[in-house]
């Protein structure tokens, strides 16, 4: 198209052709205005008059004319170049601030992304920092007794007891506190799992319930089972079988002591490592790049963190994670790889999930988008 631009104008206009035709016919009249005028005209021509004078006298005004009008079509044509190279000028100009424009906003994207690159490497360098910070000890003793060193449980070992400590408080209030729905008791699980059976925590059981004997029946679980871990596994035998606790054996640590002191920090920056990747602007990152970077951040989760992640949320603690103004879970599937083997029977995740949100995005370049991987493998 700008190459038709660009050659039409060099092209003779009707205006130019008409003018050049006009003047070569006065010039080509002119060679018969001698004849015309002497033989087919009034003026009479004396015997003595020169032949010179005569022809110059009848050919020059026509000549002159033609000449005259060659001359303007020269300056209109000059004119018409002119303001073509103007145009030509004007154009290129529009054309090179438009690619520079376009230089200039690529180059602005590119170092917007290094610096959402760099940032966003780094919170996952600091989200395994924080992984690798997390400790449990296990006290040990002999067979005689005596103390032995304390085993250290570091990095991702821990989430595996922490699973199993938040359910084995849930089953019991399960069992002793009727009434409530299973997550109001996750609730009050979570809260004496999160900030441990503390002043705070049992005033908080005790606003859910009329049966203080909760509160009594927690304080002997906590006392015997830590003692339990000083070498009386027999406590925890007796637990495991009156609450039907599969899980109670295999908890290593002192349970009930909060956990919020590991886990909070832990939860803080992974919500606003996703916070940051999925409130991006979409003019800078579309949906389905933003849904790579979370790929990147859940692939450093383990399966027991995905769960733990989901009782966050469903406790009501970390409820920001999914809710009408984040789509964390479900828009960006940020528990995509859950097992859901480790979610206890009472909670029926995919749909509980899914009737928040029947409506989840999508990505274009797939055929299948799941909430879950399980259900991909299943279809």
């Amino acid at each position: 198209m700008e190459e038709k631009q660009n050659i039409e104008p060099n092209k003779l206009s009707t205006f130019s052709i008409v003018l050049i035709v006009i003047a070569f016919l006065f010039i080509v009249f002119a060679f018969f205005a001698p004849y015309l005028f002497t033989e087919f005209s009034w003026l009479t021509l004396d015997d003595d008059s020169p032949i010179g004078d005569t022809l110059g006298g009848i050919m020059n005004p026509f000549i002159a004319i033609g000449a005259a009008i060659l001359t303007f079509l020269a300056f209109y044509m000059q004119f018409k170049a002119n303001k073509q190279q103007r145009e030509q000028f004007t154009q290129q100009l529009k054309e090179d601030k438009r690619q520079f424009s376009e230089e200039i906003n690529e180059q602005r994207k590119q170092f917007e992304r290094t610096q959402f690159e760099n940032r966003f490497y780094e919170m996952i360098r600091l989200h395994k920092e924080n992984v690798n910070e997390l400790k449990i000890y296990i006290r040990r003793k002999d067979i005689n007794g005596l103390p032995l060193d304390d085993e250290v449980l570091s990095g991702r070992q821990v989430f595996k007891n922490f699973m199993y400590e938040l359910i084995s408080i849930y089953i019991i209030l399960d069992k002793e506190m009727t009434g409530l729905t299973s997550k109001t008791k996750l609730y009050l699980s979570y809260t004496v799992f999160f900030r441990g059976y503390k002043p705070q925590s049992i005033q908080i059981l005790k606003k859910h319930t009329d049966n203080h004997n909760v509160v009594k029946i927690l304080s002997q679980i906590k006392n015997k089972a830590n003692k339990s871990l000083l070498g009386d596994n027999k406590i925890t035998t007796h637990i495991a079988n009156t609450y039907n606790l599969y899980l109670a054996q295999s908890v290593k640590h002192q349970i009930m002591i909060g956990q919020s002191a590991q886990l909070g920090h832990y939860f803080r920056h992974l919500y606003q490592t996703v916070k940051f990747v999925c409130n991006q602007n979409e003019e800078r990152f579309n949906y389905e790049q933003k849904r790579n970077y979370i790929r990147i951040l859940r692939a450093q989760l383990s399966d027991e963190e995905q769960a733990l992640l989901f009782y966050n949320w469903h406790s009501g603690i970390g409820a920001n994670w999914e809710n009408d103004e984040n789509k964390f879970f479900t828009d960006y599937r940020m528990i995509h790889n859950i097992n859901k083997d480790l979610i206890y029977r009472d909670f029926k995740f995919d749909e509980i999930l899914l009737s928040l949100n029947p409506n989840f995005k999508v990505e274009t370049n797939r055929s299948e988008d799941p909430l879950f991987e399980f259900q991909d493998i299943i279809t």
